[in-house]
């Protein structure tokens, strides 16, 4: 999208230099100096005539005249001359003032019909640019769900291998109420699953992009149910430490939701051989800071720097797409708020995203 920017900027200003280039050109010194030599050559000629006209005229018809009416006639003829002049340079100099005129018009109208041309250009590219986001976005959620499928697999996988045992001590039972005992565990094994899928067709799904007040304390409670199907989360120890009466934020649900999926299975991989996570909320003025951290092994200083970066990941090949800090970070930058990240080797990895509150909401 930069790049495109840049293109629909770079034509703007080619296009206003060569409208401006073409509106300068009257003012350039060439133009004036060819407008007066002519209007300079056009009124010697002028005057030339009409001096040539009266010379001829007084050594002929006026011959005989008068001094003092000669003196008069010189005067009148002067005068006349010079008057002449005038008008003939004004309206030299009005034509080409209009020709000017006409040209800047012409420049303006060409300009602005440029600057709508890359205005709507830079309308279709932004579009476009929030589809790839959209689905950037969704195809990271399906990349988290890749990894929490084996999680949903297990827990699927258990109930139903229960279900195949219980079903198979059915046959043949005569005894009512050994039947109906077995139907209480048949139906909690199949409320447990389709709890499970629920959850993972809830998160897999496409939601509408509506900015709406968040609940941390709700998003938080549905990115963990998520993350805890995955089998390393039994190594891990989940604080969660929201107020209550923390303020929601203003936000798409299901980004805030997606973003900490992604916070919490880097947690998990930095932490292969167990650790604690510690969610934790905090009001700070007009945004809501959320604190992720982690006791993993954390990170190098020059891997700190460049995390944030798209494309860039630490893990094994096929374990990550380099995109997850990286669309964590334009999520919470499209709602002006900010994500930092602290680490240190052997100590863990805190990641703190400060979000917009809810306008007009006060901590109870």
């Amino acid at each position: 999208m930069d790049e495109g920017m840049s293109a629909v900027r770079s034509g703007g200003l080619q296009a206003t230099s060569g409208a401006e280039t073409r509106a300068a050109a009257p003012l350039r010194f060439g133009f004036w100096g060819r407008l007066w030599l002519r209007i300079a050559m056009q009124g010697a000629l002028i005057v030339g005539g009409i001096f040539l006209g009266y010379e001829v005229l007084e050594r002929t018809v006026l011959e005989g005249t008068p001094l003092r009416t000669l003196h008069v006639l010189h005067a009148a003829r002067g005068m006349g001359t010079a008057f002449l002049l005038g008008t003939w340079s004004f309206l030299h100099i009005r034509r080409a003032r209009l020709d000017s005129d006409r040209h800047m018009q012409e420049d303006v109208v060409t300009l602005e019909a440029r600057v709508k041309e890359r205005t709507r250009e830079l309308e279709e590219a932004r579009a476009v640019a929030v589809l790839l986001e959209a689905q950037v976005r969704h195809q990271e959620k399906m990349a988290g769900l890749g990894v929490l499928a084996a999680g949903f697999a297990h827990d699927l996988g258990n109930p139903l291998a229960s279900l195949s045992t219980e079903l198979e001590l059915l046959e043949g039972e005569g005894d009512a109420a050994r039947f109906r005992e077995s139907l209480d565990v048949l139906r909690r094994h199949v409320a447990r699953m389709s709890r499970t899928l629920r959850e993972m067709v809830d998160f897999a799904r496409r939601r509408r992009e509506e900015v709406a007040d968040v609940s941390i304390a709700s998003a938080v409670a549905d990115s963990s149910r998520l993350v805890l199907h995955d089998p390393r989360w039994q190594r891990v120890k989940l604080v969660v430490d929201i107020p209550g009466d923390l303020a929601p934020v203003q936000m798409v649900e299901d980004h805030l939701v997606l973003v900490l999926v992604n916070l919490m299975i880097n947690a998990a991989d930095a932490m292969p051989d167990g650790g604690t996570l510690t969610v934790s909320g905090r009001r700070r003025g007009a945004f809501v800071d959320l604190a992720v951290r982690d006791t993993g092994h954390g990170m190098t200083p020059d891997v700190l720097a460049k995390v944030k970066a798209p494309l860039f990941t630490t893990k094994a090949g096929g374990r990550g797409t380099g995109l997850g800090l990286a669309v964590c970070d334009n999520v919470v930058q499209a709602i002006g708020g900010e994500m930092r990240i602290s680490s240190a080797v052997g100590l863990g990895t805190e990641v703190t995203i400060s979000l917009p509150a809810a306008v007009g909401v006060t901590d109870g």
